[in-house]
């Protein structure tokens, strides 16, 4: 859908939209389009070892592509509502894939006929081809099967003939709350979007064998189902309102399976940092002096009993003191959230393009983007 978006056409009907419906009437949107212009206009790219200028379409990969896109048709999808909407039951939309409901007109020539007119519509809108399904009572969208019954719409999991289920292996670098969330995802997604219980049934069963398939211990599976299943069955609360994240700390790290646990880095910050009795140490210090607490005794061989320290937080370099850190613009810190990403892989490390990229530098890519400019051929009349 991106590459066929024509950019003039398309920033002439989001301005018009933004600046006349009255949907838009708090909406600044000289701004929005401005910025839009230098995003969409000034796309580039890296493939291989050579760089691109976008000038045509959607610029590819930005964050607000999806956006963009979506905002545009949907523009035009409104007035196909207005022209059909007396066929149209429901119309729903996301990115280029469209699901909806036809309400079928009495007279068999009449509904062929607004069929075809509805179809002609949106193929002579811009220059994206629509591939449209005959009207059935059982279709898949997205992820989805749905079927019409006569006072209701059933629905079930749909998944590709060549989906590989090439789920987390249960050895990856991550936390064990990943694994365990995996499971608990997976459940909770088929027991809301299936409709039959016999449907559940089979699903559960297949998502536990993929999962089993993947190198999943059955002891944690079945005990990782059993635990999901009861949280799914009590009753729901109320959703809580999420507090400011103002006062909080947050501290990305990525995760290494001999790295100090979460919780070790919590209770050095709640007793380091938060309410520290010495402010000076450094973080890591603290780290490493709650770990040395926490060392354990074992008996070698000759029947000797020896210290183990658990590992420790490597020294890093220029590392401030606790009591510079500690509260600087005199805010209230009540909390730290610690998350993790995932460490990179040989491919990460070895792949050359991979590689490349990391001495790839800000002032770089700018000169890049002006050269590129510099060489595209105006557009300007004489």
């Amino acid at each position: 859908m991106y590459p066929s978006i024509d950019l003039e056409d398309a920033f002439l009907r989001i301005r018009n939209f933004l600046t006349t419906s009255p949907l838009c009437d708090n909406v600044s949107a000289d701004p929005i389009l401005v910025a839009l212009e230098i995003i969409m206009k000034r796309n580039c790219f890296r493939f291989g070892d050579t760089y691109w200028l976008q000038t045509d379409g959607t610029a590819m990969g930005t964050p607000p592509a999806p956006s963009f896109a979506m905002l545009y048709y949907g523009i035009f999808e409104i007035d196909l509502l207005q022209s059909f909407g007396s066929s149209l039951h429901y119309l729903r939309r996301y990115i280029d894939d469209q699901f909806g409901i036809w309400i079928h007109h009495p007279d068999p020539a009449v509904d062929r006929q607004r069929w075809d007119e509805f179809k002609e519509c949106q193929g002579n809108f811009c220059t994206l081809n629509w591939d449209f399904s005959t009207l059935l009572k059982t279709v898949n969208f997205l992820d989805l099967t749905l079927t019409v019954e006569p006072f209701h719409i059933n629905t079930k999991l749909y998944e590709k003939p060549l989906n590989l289920h090439l789920y987390i292996p249960p050895n990856s670098a991550r936390t064990s709350s990943v694994r365990l969330r995996l499971v608990t995802g997976g459940i909770f997604r088929i027991l809301q979007l299936t409709s039959r219980d016999i449907d559940k049934k089979q699903s559960l069963a297949k998502f536990h064998s993929h999962l089993f398939a993947r190198g999943y211990k059955l002891k944690f599976l079945n005990s990782a189902f059993e635990t999901a299943l009861q949280q799914f069955s009590k009753p729901r609360k109320e959703p809580v309102t999420p507090s400011s994240t103002d006062h909080l700390c947050f501290l990305h790290l990525p995760f290494h399976s001999r790295d100090p646990s979460q919780k070790t880095i919590q209770d050095a910050f709640h007793t380091q940092v938060l309410r520290p009795i010495s402010r000076s140490k450094t973080f890591g210090r603290a780290c490493n002096f709650e770990l040395s607490r926490l060392s354990t005794d074992r008996v070698t061989w000759e029947g000797l009993f020896i210290q183990t320290p658990l590992p420790l937080v490597p020294k890093t370099e220029f590392e401030d003191y606790l009591y510079n850190i500690w509260n600087p613009h005199n805010r209230n810190r009540n909390g730290l959230i610690v998350a993790y990403s995932r460490p990179p892989n040989l491919k990460n490390l070895l792949f050359p393009r991979h590689v490349e990229s990391k001495c790839l530098t800000a002032r770089t890519v700018s000169t890049i983007q002006d050269e590129l400019l510099d060489h595209t051929p105006s557009t300007e009349p004489n």
